[in-house]
């Protein structure tokens, strides 16, 4: 006779492939994922894959960038290990006045030729509403640690998480539709509940703690920050202390001195106060 196996979550991990649609996630992923997602890739980004593709085709050109506004178009070989050339065109990013941030942002040409033109900025406003595959598995790392979710990251530079079992069908939806929009994978193979499954997401979730306190009371005290920013170092020490017990209530262990380290905060917060009368 089998002894039923006790499970206690989930592992998760992926495999993510540039290109993937961002209006295709939204529509596949749950509306509180589709919030994570950039409004549109980052202009420059897009510029470059859209230029390394149209260059492809000939082993003679090469791009240089023109500073963090664009890039240049060079026709040359290598010589002695240095590549040497001459400009062919260029094309960089140039800022409309008053608009802020990316939305500012415009495709100029030089030479200019409207045909190519027409064609680079078509396929550079398409290629900016894709992801690439490093800004999407940022995205999912920012989701599973989520007050949602609140994975634990199972090494230190991320990439597999630990899912509590109560969060698995919220997660499940959002592998379900990352794996709709085509070309990529998310694992989520059950995690079996025993004392080294325990320590691992325990001693994990210490570090990880440890780590985010750390940035909560960096400032907290020599330096001077608006009561925004305060409450927002606040929020985020409650949130960990609330992942600290959601961890223990479900491998039913008791973390106090994590539980310590993240109700610090507050002693911080007293420090301050009194500080400010000095």
């Amino acid at each position: 006779m089998s002894t039923p196996i006790s499970l206690n979550g989930a592992v998760t991990f992926w495999s993510l492939t540039d290109g993937i649609s961002l209006d295709t996630l939204r529509l596949n992923c749950p509306s509180w994922l589709s919030k994570l997602l950039p409004e549109q890739g980052a202009p420059l980004g897009a510029l470059k894959r859209v230029l390394t593709r149209r260059i492809a085709h000939n082993p003679a050109l090469y791009m240089r960038p023109v500073d963090r506004d664009g890039y240049v178009i060079m026709e040359g070989e290598e010589v002695n290990g240095k590549l040497t050339g001459e400009e062919r065109g260029r094309v960089v990013l140039a800022r409309v006045a008053g608009v802020p941030g990316d939305a500012g942002r415009i495709l100029t040409m030089a030479p200019f030729h409207q045909a190519v033109f027409d064609e680079i900025g078509y396929q550079w406003l398409a290629e900016r509403r894709r992801t690439t595959a490093s800004d999407l598995g940022s995205t999912l790392s920012k989701a599973v640690v989520s007050d949602r979710i609140r994975g634990v990251p199972l090494r230190p530079t991320g990439g597999i998480y630990w899912v509590p079992k109560d969060r698995l069908p919220a997660w499940q939806e959002v592998a379900a539709g990352i794996e709709a929009s085509g070309g990529c994978k998310v694992w989520t193979p059950p995690f079996a509940h025993g004392a080294e499954s325990i320590r691992t997401v325990c001693d994990n979730l210490t570090d990880y703690v440890e780590k985010e306190m750390a940035k909560v009371n960096k400032g907290l005290v020599n330096e001077d920050l608006g009561e925004r920013a305060r409450a927002t170092k606040h929020k985020r020490a409650e949130g960990l202390n609330d992942l600290v017990t959601h961890v223990e209530a479900t491998l039913e262990v008791t973390l106090q001195s994590l539980r310590d380290t993240t109700t610090n905060v507050g002693d911080l917060a007293v420090l301050e106060d009194i500080l400010s009368l000095v």
